[in-house]
Parts: structure tokens; C-alpha cells; sequence
């Protein structure tokens, strides 16, 4: 596998098996291992990098959606983002019958959680996220 690039931009074309160099691509037997939004090659340093504008890469992380985690996604994610399940089982013990009732069976007996639930919502919420923070816990939890 080769890949293959613009040898006056350095822009990445992609890879194939087999490619001719011509005046305007070039060749390298070298790889890109990384993830870049727009990958270039640097033919003197043998280099990939990233080509995308801080504006690219914000455009594209915003265009990334996870409506849903699994349970094992959420929690695990919730502990490396330092939080406690301490916290949530407080606040479930705090709320009134029936929405008391509601979360709790959310909470310990949902296999997936969706991103929109009311019950995830305020869950989430008391925990300090929203928004963006939101999106992101569940794009890092998808990731788990």
C-alpha cells in the first residue's frame, strides 16, 4: 500500500496499491497512522500533518452527533470525567414520587441511554453538563 499526494501542496490524495509518480503526485511507502480531517504529507521530513484550519476542524467536531450510549458508555465516562455515581443516586433520593421512581428505573435498568430522555437530561444536568458539555460526554462515552 502506497500513498499518494500533491507534490507542490502536499495535500494527501489517499492510498492504493500501486500508482505511478507523475510530475504532480508523488509517492511514499509511508502510512498515516493518525486521524487528521485534511491529511498532508511533508516529503522531506517523511511527516503527515494536519492541513485543516482551526475553523475546519471545529466545523467538522461540531458535525459529529451521538444520540445514545450504552449504560456501561455513560458511567464509565461519567468516573473518568471525575464524577461520582454517589452524586446521581443523591439526587434520585432527593426527588418526589413518582419522577423519583421514573429516574431510578432509568438509571439502573436502561441498557441504552439517549441523549434527548428527560430523565438523562436532568441527570446530567445536576452533574454539570449541558450543551456542548453534553454532546461531548456522550461523543467520549461512545468511544468507550
Amino acid at each position: 500500500m502506497i500513498t499518494i499526494y500533491e507534490k507542490l501542496a502536499g495535500k494527501v490524495i489517499g492510498c492504493q496499491q500501486e500508482f505511478e509518480e507523475t510530475e504532480l503526485y508523488g509517492v511514499t511507502s509511508e502510512l498515516c497512522t493518525d486521524t487528521f480531517i485534511i491529511p498532508y504529507f511533508n516529503s522531506l521530513t517523511n511527516e503527515f500533518y494536519e492541513g485543516a484550519t482551526s475553523e475546519e476542524i471545529e466545523n467538522y467536531e461540531n458535525s459529529i452527533t451521538v444520540d445514545s450510549v450504552t449504560r456501561f458508555q455513560l458511567k464509565k465516562q461519567l468516573i473518568l470525567d471525575g464524577k461520582t455515581l454517589d452524586q446521581v443516586t443523591s439526587y434520585i433520593e432527593n426527588l418526589s414520587y413518582p419522577e423519583k421512581d421514573l429516574v431510578y428505573v432509568v438509571w439502573n435498568d436502561s441498557h441504552v441511554f439517549n441523549i434527548n430522555d428527560e430523565s438523562v437530561l436532568a441527570i446530567t444536568t445536576i452533574l454539570g453538563y449541558s450543551g456542548n458539555s453534553l454532546r461531548t460526554l456522550f461523543i467520549n462515552a461512545s468511544k468507550l
